[in-house]
């Protein structure tokens, strides 16, 4: 009998468990939960969908995503599209029975003989749809092979294009664990700045990966008012699981002093009592991990334009006086994580009307110029200056980083004096 004839060949045993074969009410939920329906092609799907193209010599691959009624392609190299309906498509059969489905000659086969692209362009003949799976082992999608020619795989080629879904598997299932990150730093940083009386102000952290080591703080504490913009070294999850960590140990500090214990311990109560504080709590964690992070930490008083500072390592702050002259607040103090004990020191600086504070991390160095000297923020100065407010700023701030690929996390965080009338 000729083998085109047993055109659907159906191997490799689904995943054992509950959710293993087609249960619809499972694959209802999973789909959703990784939050990828409907979105653009991404370079890390068609990477896997270019290598199956060249390794198998097919002239069409994809990757697939199945929900009750349609099926989504995330990635498609030699073909132009994005959607189906779920009853015109050969990954029905994959997904619903969770097995590797090779439909060797489409026309052979009354489930597939009618399809749409069988019977029309691009006439396929050949179909292989290898399934992917969720953690719980709900299949929800496939990586597929198209030819217009009828062909067969021999299990060598099997063995090669599962493992490929499987890259394909550790690709979604990635993108959800990185996306909930994302979301909750986010989260963390402030939804909007505080609106205080006579003043202006905004803020932004663009994430040069996922996930940022850069944050900014903004909040009123007691009777003054806490802004903060650090910069753990290095970028990425690590990263910012350590940033997580420094913020909260930070907010609680704050809070501390704003509170008198500081004072109640008969010591001058300062914003360097704090960075000492934070230093001590977070230093094992900085330590295990290798890390240190950079900081501005400012504790201001609005009604007199006061801000008592520690700049700890950061050195990137400076101050737009009304009349155009510029100071920034440099910084020898070092960042935390590097000493057990250091005796930082708390500076001042006053904000007449008019005048605005910028702190900035080194990211927006490279933005504005990739060959910048990290001395030199006179083109940072010239951006800020020439932006006219905080919020027109942090506006143009935005639109750099979204002119090309970011090289390291951005954080700005600027705060103006409105001037008098």
């Amino acid at each position: 009998m000729d083998n085109r004839a047993a055109s659907t060949r159906l191997a490799a045993a689904p995943t054992p468990g509950r959710a293993a074969a087609g249960d619809a009410s499972l694959r209802r939920r999973s789909l959703p939960a990784l939050n990828i329906l409907d979105t653009g092609r991404e370079e890390r799907f068609d990477r896997i969908t270019e290598l199956a193209r060249t390794i198998f010599g097919v002239p069409i691959a994809a990757v697939t995503l199945l929900d009750q009624d349609y099926s989504w392609f995330k990635s498609c190299v030699g073909a132009d599209v994005t959607v189906n309906p779920r009853s015109e498509s050969f990954c029905d059969v994959a997904v619903t029975t969770g097995r590797i489905t090779v439909v060797e000659d489409a026309l052979l086969d009354p489930r597939f003989s009618h399809l749409p692209t069988v019977t029309g362009e691009p006439n396929l003949r050949f179909y292989a749809g290898f399934p992917v799976r969720d953690h719980h082992g709900v299949t929800f999608g496939t990586l597929c092979l198209y030819d217009v020619e009828p062909r067969s795989l021999d299990e060598h080629q099997l063995t090669v294009a599962t493992q490929l879904a499987t890259w394909v598997e550790s690709e979604l299932l990635t993108s959800r664990e990185v996306a909930h990150a994302r979301s909750v730093q986010q989260g963390l940083l402030p939804r909007e700045v505080p609106d205080v009386s006579g003043y202006s102000a905004a803020a932004v952290c663009l994430p040069a990966a996922a996930v940022a080591g850069d944050f900014y703080d903004h909040l009123p504490v007691g009777e003054r008012h806490a802004f903060v913009v650090a910069d753990v070294m290095g970028k990425g999850m690590g990263a910012a699981i350590l940033m997580s960590n420094v913020r909260s140990v930070l907010r609680a500090e704050l809070r501390s002093l704003a509170s008198g214990r500081y004072d109640a311990a008969e010591r001058r109560g300062s914003v360097a009592d704090v960075v000492r504080a934070v230093n001590e709590a977070v230093l094992d964690d900085l330590g295990s991990s290798q890390a240190f992070v950079t900081a501005f930490v400012g504790w201001a008083d609005p009604v007199t334009g006061r801000i008592d500072y520690v700049d700890a390592g950061h050195g990137l702050t400076v101050v737009l006086r009304a009349d155009g002259t510029t100071e920034r607040l440099a910084s020898e103090e070092v960042p935390l994580g590097i000493l057990d004990t250091y005796p930082w020191q708390a500076g001042t600086v006053h904000l007449e009307p008019g005048d605005t504070i910028v702190c900035f991390s080194d990211g927006l160095l490279e933005l504005v110029d990739v060959h910048a000297d990290p001395d030199d923020i006179a083109p940072l100065v010239a951006l800020a200056a020439g932006a006219g407010s905080p919020r027109s700023l942090i506006a143009e701030v935005r639109s750099l980083g979204s002119s090309a690929p970011l090289a390291d996390d951005v954080t700005v965080l600027a705060i103006r004096r409105d001037p008098r009338p």
